[in-house]
């Protein structure tokens, strides 16, 4: 990238979402891709790198790091969550 150049784009990534049902992305960071404090760290240190940069505008998290319904579906079956990261947790850590 051309010196000064950074400054004028806007650059986003995201991390993806936990693993908590078999066709999540488990190749990532293996089961345990929650949105606590190692995985975010870890997650935002390989898109630094990736994209070759040392910060990002936006980050986004891919999912919530808990059971949703999902795209509007009526009968959602619920996932036991055996580990949530606390919400505070996730904002403390992209703060």
């Amino acid at each position: 990238m051309n010196p000064g150049a950074r400054e004028k784009i806007v650059l986003a990534t995201k991390i993806a979402e936990p693993a908590r049902q078999p066709h999540n992305p488990r190749h990532i960071r293996g089961t345990g891709n929650q949105f606590d404090r190692k995985n975010l760290t870890e997650a935002v240190d390989t898109s630094l790198a990736r994209l070759q940069t040392d910060y990002v505008d936006l980050y986004q998290l891919h999912w919530p790091d808990r059971s949703t319904m999902m795209f509007g579906r009526a009968n959602y079956p619920w996932v036991k969550d055996e580990y949530t990261v606390p919400i505070e947790e996730t904002l403390t850590v992209l703060g």
